[in-house]
C-alpha cells in the first residue's frame, strides 16, 4: 500500500530529473524519512540515480519547506531548507540546468 500526497515527476526534454512528494505543512509533524512508504520511493530514486525529496507547502504563503530525501538529493540540499516561492521555482528550474525566464518569476506571487 502507498500512501501518497502528490508524488511529481520533474523533467526537462523528456528526461526524469528529480521526484518530489508534495506534502501540507500540516504532515510534517509526522514526517519519518524512515515510514515504509518513503523508503519505497528512495529505493525507487536510488535505482534511477535520481534526487528524492519531500517538500511541504503552505498554500496561504507559498512557502515550502524541502527535505533531502536520499544521497543524490544532497546534491542540491544538504539540510531541511525553507524556500519562498521565487526561490523554490528558481531551485527545480536550477535542477533542470536552465535559466528562468524574468516573466515566469513576475507571475508567482
Amino acid at each position: 500500500m502507498v500512501d501518497l500526497d502528490f508524488l511529481v515527476i520533474e523533467y526537462h526534454l523528456k528526461k526524469t530529473v528529480a521526484l518530489i512528494e508534495y506534502k501540507h505543512w500540516r504532515g510534517e509533524e509526522t514526517f519519518d524519512l524512515n515510514n515504509a512508504n518513503y523508503q519505497a520511493l528512495m529505493d525507487m530514486a536510488d535505482r534511477a540515480e535520481l534526487p528524492f525529496f519531500v517538500s511541504f507547502y503552505r498554500p496561504e504563503t507559498w512557502v515550502y519547506i524541502v527535505y533531502p530525501g536520499n544521497a543524490k538529493s544532497f546534491e542540491w540540499i544538504t539540510t531541511k531548507t525553507e524556500m519562498n516561492e521565487h526561490d523554490y521555482v528558481r531551485f527545480l528550474y536550477k535542477m533542470r540546468y536552465i535559466e528562468i525566464k524574468k516573466e515566469i518569476l513576475e507571475k508567482l506571487q
